[in-house]
């Protein structure tokens, strides 16, 4: 029906057959029914919540987001359903409220009530955000179920926990037991993946009297306390890292406008367009302007003033998974917050500046490291100005800039081709 590709991280979900086992295997072993309100954690754009107001049609569903492009592709879904599928249409008859999603990060949400049933698929979620989700479980007195559907949990010792509610103590869950497990489930578009789907509950009494059990338990509890204090300092260090690397760059940028630095060609000097210079994102000695001089309606609205104020938070490049960009234009890993090397092919400030990013292509055996450039302007476009962009450059499939299309490219307003900021990015003209 539509495509689930944004902005802020790839997309995938499961078949109509495997949702259906899911919602299935939760009827079965986890209560749930007409009456329940069932939550999407990673909700996307719905299909999971569409799939529960017709089975098994509970109350009232909603979901959780943290891509604002996938919001707004649930809203035109839920209105191309309404308008095209009777049954759809007839079952929303009956239902308090249409479905919800809530575009925000699981570490921004207070509580999840009133859902009673949580669904949520685990594969790329970071282990900060699971953690999230065990501390919504356990503040929700209404949450009785939740189903987490991931590649396998391990169950054997030599690989990690022995019993599936250590993992998830572990992540900080509570009272937690598990009912059933529903194996062979695929992702639409992949039919070499599969994945399992475990259905826990809140246990009402203590857990089994199993010696193993209990010290797993405890195990699993004493790591999660761990993890807890390694998680925040990781989250507080980064974000000191990013105030760190956002002044040096104000910093830069304001000695090399008061030093008014000349470019190598008003020096005379030469240098061969072979020459890769290796510079530093935001800031350079060369100053490069042009005469080109965008008009008012050129400029990207107001996503300027939003840019300056999220300087030093990031957003993850669509076309480069495991790779994040700021306002400023720096892109980093994700796991190793390590900064891209970045390069220009031309010299004087006439060539835009690339990142060459490590990306991993296939799965298991197969996998395998490639190394690709991207422009920093397209990865901080795409990632911090998407509004602007779709009435005048094409997105391509993969969620980048189809520049084969339209009249339009991207420029810089101060002419500084070193500048990638996203306050300073501007659509102008394309050249033919």
């Amino acid at each position: 029906m539509t495509g689930g590709t944004g902005i802020k991280g790839l997309y995938g979900t499961l078949t109509c057959l495997s949702i259906q086992l899911c919602l299935y295997a939760m009827v079965r072993k986890a209560g749930l029914r007409r009456s329940s309100v069932f939550v999407d954690i990673g909700s996307g754009i719905n299909r999971v919540l569409f799939h529960a107001l017709l089975y098994p049609a509970v109350e009232w569903a909603f979901g959780i987001e943290f891509d604002p492009v996938k919001v707004l592709k649930a809203v035109a879904a839920f209105d191309y359903l309404m308008q095209k599928m009777p049954v759809f249409k007839a079952a929303m008859k009956n239902k308090s409220a249409p479905p919800k999603a809530n575009c925000a990060s699981i570490s921004e949400v207070g509580t999840l009530s009133p859902a009673t049933h949580a669904f949520t698929f685990w594969v790329g979620m970071t282990k900060a955000a699971k953690m999230a989700i065990g501390r919504l479980w356990n503040n929700c007195p209404s949450l009785k179920a939740i189903m987490i559907v991931q590649h396998t949990m391990s169950t054997s010792k030599s690989k990690g926990w022995a019993f599936p509610e250590a993992l998830m103590a572990s992540l900080g869950f509570e009272n937690i037991q598990l009912v059933d497990v529903v194996r062979g489930l695929k992702m639409s578009g992949s039919a070499k993946d599969t994945f399992r789907g475990y259905v826990f509950v809140k246990k009402s009494a203590a857990g089994p009297k199993d010696p193993a059990w209990a010290a797993e338990m405890e195990r699993a509890r004493a790591k999660f306390e761990t993890d807890s204090v390694k998680v925040a300092e990781k989250e507080a260090k980064s974000a000191a890292l990013d105030a760190a690397r956002v002044a040096q760059l104000a910093d830069q940028a304001a000695a090399a406008a008061a030093a008014n630095r000349p470019t190598g060609a008003q020096q005379g000097t030469r240098r061969s367009s072979r020459v890769v210079r290796k510079t530093s994102l935001g800031v350079d000695d060369y100053f490069h302007k042009t005469d080109l001089q965008p008009d008012d309606d050129m400029y990207l609205g107001e996503e300027g003033k939003r840019a300056a104020e999220a300087e030093g938070k990031y957003i993850p490049c669509v076309h480069a998974e495991g790779w994040e960009v700021n306002a400023n234009g720096v892109v980093r890993n994700v796991e190793t917050k390590k900064a891209a090397t970045c390069r220009t092919t031309k010299p004087d400030g006439k060539g835009d500046v690339f990142a060459r990013l490590a990306l991993q292509t296939g799965e298991g055996k197969g996998a395998k490291k490639v190394d690709r450039c991207f422009a920093v302007k397209h990865l901080v476009a795409v990632a911090w100005r998407p509004e602007d962009l779709a009435a005048k450059i094409p997105l391509a499939q993969d969620g980048g800039l189809d520049r084969r299309q339209g009249e339009w490219r991207i420029g810089y307003i101060d002419g500084n081709k070193f500048n990638n900021s996203a306050a300073n990015l501007v659509l102008v003209p394309a050249r033919r």
